[in-house]
């Protein structure tokens, strides 16, 4: 290619993606998709985030840009050396993917004049979100029907500024639950061990199962301040010898290979891509029902509790422990509906576009005076 070829050729379109500790540990493997992906289409990625796991996503083109937290009582040394990093091209487009990361994109908004993207997977993201109300241009990304429900009737100041874009995974091929039919049923929980988590109530499940002829191995892949509590109430229950406290596993979907059933005891009020992951290899998912998201639909995709009592949990367990077929085809059922509405090139190519749209409308200034 001749040096003129190269200098005439489009420059990528910087794009700034804010990336929180809270968002790198929800969104998880489900991020590192979208910027793999990402790198095959026209852009500049720059990774912001104060959480040194995201030096993991400095992938080929893509620049991780390591910085202290940044808050609202920030420091304007700091802000500024953040700037400076940013240069020589500056980020048409800032892309915050949880309210950790709102009041940093939306200085930097201010600062370089670029397009506000505020992602909302959470209660918390949908009522912060109105404290950025007064930006002239801010679009809202969802990741589920039900969160999008919440900003329909809301005016959104940006043209199309409300999208929903569903979270990708990488389905698996075939599923995981009672793969191997002379293995001892085992579940795995990954919620916080924290008291209001539902993580007692499962252990309490898991005495009530033992107490009517069903064994199950339970994995409790969480970490939280009550770890010393749960584990007396384990012992006290008689179940020393089939809940395994252990920390959380680096790889999920590599932990969940093993596995046939994955457990959310307590109902959802924030995304996280652990039960997307169980589902993509084809486990059986018991949940509560989930107020904030829409891929847990009873008997196709997963068993939803009505409750996340111990006994409704224990029910939702035995049915599947009583009826392996019934697990396997929650697992296949599953697996088919993430390839259907959750695929990784969706999410991807409808962020891109997303970019691409407001990059545009970013260089593009009404023009004044004679003929217009």
């Amino acid at each position: 290619m001749s040096q003129a070829a190269v200098r005439d050729a489009p420059q990528p379109i910087p794009i700034a993606l804010c990336l929180s500790p809270d968002a790198i540990s929800r969104f998880g493997v489900i991020a590192r998709h979208l910027i793999v992906g990402l790198i095959d289409q026209p852009f500049r990625l720059l990774v912001l985030s104060s959480d040194a796991k995201a030096t993991s996503l400095s992938l080929g083109p893509v620049q991780v840009i390591p910085h202290t937290k940044i808050g609202r009582l920030f420091s304007r040394r700091r802000f500024q050396r953040l700037i400076e990093s940013l240069s020589p091209q500056l980020p048409a487009v800032i892309h915050a993917m949880s309210r950790e990361s709102y009041d940093l994109a939306a200085r930097l908004v201010e600062a370089l004049d670029a397009e506000l993207v505020l992602q909302v997977s959470s209660h918390l993201d949908s009522e912060s979100v109105d404290d950025f109300a007064s930006f002239p241009r801010t679009t809202i990304i969802t990741t589920s029907q039900p969160l999008t429900d919440k900003f329909e009737p809301r005016q959104t100041s940006a043209p199309d500024g409300l999208q929903l874009i569903r979270p990708g995974v990488v389905a698996a091929s075939t599923p995981a639950a009672f793969a191997t039919p002379d293995r001892d049923p085992t579940a795995v929980c990954t919620a916080d061990l924290m008291p209001d988590q539902g993580v007692d109530r499962l252990l309490q499940a898991a005495a009530l199962l033992r107490n009517r002829g069903l064994p199950l191995l339970i994995f409790l892949l969480g970490t939280g301040r009550w770890e010393d509590e749960l584990r007396v109430q384990a012992n006290r229950l008689g179940l020393s010898s089939s809940v395994t406290f252990a920390p959380s596993a680096t790889n999920l979907s590599q932990a969940f290979q093993g596995a046939d059933i994955f457990v959310q005891p307590s109902a959802a009020t924030q995304f996280s891509a652990d039960s997307f992951l169980a589902m993509a290899q084809g486990m059986a998912v018991v949940a509560c029902r989930n107020p904030i998201s829409d891929h847990l639909h009873h008997g196709q995709t997963a068993w939803v509790c009505e409750s996340s009592t111990p006994e409704c949990l224990a029910d939702g367990l035995e049915s599947i422990l009583r009826d392996r077929v019934l697990g396997q085809t929650l697992g296949a059922k599953a697996l088919e509906y993430l390839r259907t509405h959750h695929l990784v090139s969706t999410m991807v190519e409808k962020t891109a576009t997303l970019y691409r749209r407001l990059a545009l409308a970013h260089a593009t200034f009404p023009m004044t005076g004679p003929g217009t």
